[in-house]
């Protein structure tokens, strides 16, 4: 029965501090990162640890409201840095790991972040390296403290900031002030594609988020006897949410910033993991892998998100584990709506789903008229409830395109309600692709293209790939007259600039683009750059 009640807690503090009061001496946190390979945390030492972080950070100068960012894998020191930035009423800012010097400077400068969380170095990714073009524009950041994880600085970072070590910042403060996060403060933010090249910012407060986990959790049938491994990063809202989830239900949750088969196999035979939330790609791989009977004996439940899932809930009924479809943003949360557990396979499959959260609702609008359609019938998917996003960060003018005249955020899904209960989604409205499981708008990739001094015109279109549900980017360009380039150099120009998953796949220089007229100008025929992409990438 779903535990959804009136005394919940409405800060995220209040939510962990009870389980850790509840299951004090239980395992919350086996941490399988090169940092502590397989070390322990019970709830109670968790716990004590974000408090006396806490108390560093207020000693560093950092009040409520203050902005903190992370730049860190999946790891204890994630987790420790949230935990007391909820407790002081920070607002937390995840830095996706991929991404590189013009992304991190953009987020850092509109978070107005005061503190950076820093892995320098992590399992041979130089993390440092990519900060370079922040600290060159670093006059136009509010940043004044660096913390350090399992360093004691921060090579190339301006001489002007403050540097503690994340292992000293316990020893700055006695005790954590009184003082805590309320309700409606703003708690952390999740990036996402814009209309522009500049990713968007979701705030969720501390009251969103400790309405929806709570019913994250029960829809995942996630309770004190489970065991999670969480391989999806804890920076966006597919990793975060299943994992904020079970920490506040007091399971054990077994963390793995890099998936690799083998590593995910080991720990799922190590720790007797029974729940794991993963991207449909490698989840179809592990399924596939022969060696998951024996490994994981103790798994009962996988999640993923796909618009054609069919063979994974198949493989995983096979290997006699119950696999589930979730449907979500990061302005909604992940887990937003999904199927029950007990329900049969081909509704599991189906994507889309019920809304989790109470008082989320859903409902269809036509496209073109605005008008609020019944079951069965296509339109925009447009969500309603006390668990949204309250606005993107700094940027009021997004806000408001986002939400209808009367107040329901626009997903720009296309989706269509069923007639016993819940939705369907069935694709994107706009061009907004899925790249390594993330949604990217094209003009991110579109106007890194056209910085390169040789670039006229760039435009990016993807073709579907079956096994993973992702989109495979490839770019097209047209050359600026008199200026030569080559594909080589223009993927270096890219890898140099963007997050590693944005990067074409192929990009093909032409003499110009395949238009059709139309009434408002001549536009470019994408559905004939697909085709080419597709013959591009089989080589035909």
């Amino acid at each position: 029965m779903p535990r959804h009640r009136d005394d919940q807690p409405a800060t995220v503090h209040e939510l962990f501090t009870r389980a850790a009061r509840g299951r004090p001496g239980h395992p919350a946190l086996v941490d399988e990162s090169a940092y502590h390979a397989g070390r322990t945390r019970t709830y109670a030492e968790l716990d004590d640890d974000s408090a006396r972080v806490a108390a560093g950070l207020h000693a560093a100068g950092l009040r409520r409201g203050d902005a903190i960012a992370f730049l860190l894998p999946t790891c204890t020191e994630w987790v420790i840095a949230f935990l007391a930035a909820a407790r002081l009423g920070l607002l937390v800012v995840p830095l996706n790991t991929r991404y590189r010097g013009a992304e991190l400077h953009h987020l850092l400068r509109t978070s107005q972040a005061k503190a950076l969380v820093v892995a320098p170095e992590f399992e041979s990714v130089e993390l440092a390296a990519r900060l370079t073009e922040a600290w060159r524009h670093s006059g136009d950041l509010a940043l004044r403290l660096l913390v350090p994880v399992h360093a004691q600085d921060v090579p190339g970072a301006p001489a002007h900031l403050e540097r503690v070590p994340f292992a000293r910042l316990s020893e700055r403060g006695a005790h954590p002030p009184a003082e805590t996060g309320e309700p409606d403060d703003a708690l952390i933010v999740f990036g996402t594609s814009g209309t522009t090249s500049a990713p968007k910012l979701a705030i969720h407060t501390q009251r969103t988020v400790s309405r929806h986990v709570p019913a994250a959790a029960d829809a995942a049938a996630l309770d004190d006897t489970a065991v999670a491994l969480s391989v999806l990063p804890l920076n966006g809202t597919f990793g975060f949410v299943p994992f904020l989830a079970g920490l506040t239900r007091g399971v054990t949750q077994t963390l793995l910033p890099v998936y690799r088969t083998g590593r995910v196999l080991d720990a799922l035979r190590r720790h007797g993991i029974t729940f794991l939330a993963c991207a449909e790609g490698p989840l179809r791989d592990l399924l596939a892998d022969a060696r998951l009977t024996a490994a994981a004996p103790a798994l009962r439940h996988v999640v993923t998100a796909g618009v054609a899932i069919d063979d994974i809930v198949r493989d995983a009924a096979a290997a006699g584990i119950t696999a589930t479809n979730v449907y979500g943003s990061s302005e909604i949360f992940a887990f937003a709506a999904t199927w029950p557990v007990s329900a049969d396979a081909a509704q599991r499959a189906v994507p889309g789903g019920r809304p989790t959260a109470p008082g989320l609702r859903v409902r269809v609008s036509d496209v073109d008229t605005g008008a609020v359609l019944g079951p069965g019938a296509e339109g925009e998917l447009q969500f309603s409830g006390s668990t949204l996003f309250t606005g993107y960060l700094a940027d009021a003018e997004a806000t408001a395109r986002a939400h209808t005249a009367d107040g329901w955020y626009r997903t720009g899904d296309r989706g269509s309600l069923l007639p016993g209960g819940g939705f369907r989604y069935h694709s994107r409205l706009g061009d907004a692709m899925r790249l390594k499981g993330y949604l990217v708008n094209p003009a991110d990739v579109e106007t890194h293209l056209t910085g390169h001094p040789a670039v006229h015109l760039a435009q990016l279109v993807g073709v579907r790939d079956d096994r993973t549900g992702d989109d495979q980017p490839v770019a097209f360009v047209t050359l600026r007259p008199g200026r030569t380039t080559t594909e080589a150099e223009l993927r270096d120009h890219c890898r140099a600039g963007l997050a590693g998953f944005k990067v074409p796949y192929r990009i093909h220089i032409l003499d110009e683009f395949p238009t059709t007229p139309s009434a408002n100008g001549d536009k470019i025929r994408k559905d004939l750059l697909r085709d080419t992409a597709a013959r591009l990438l089989t080589g035909a």
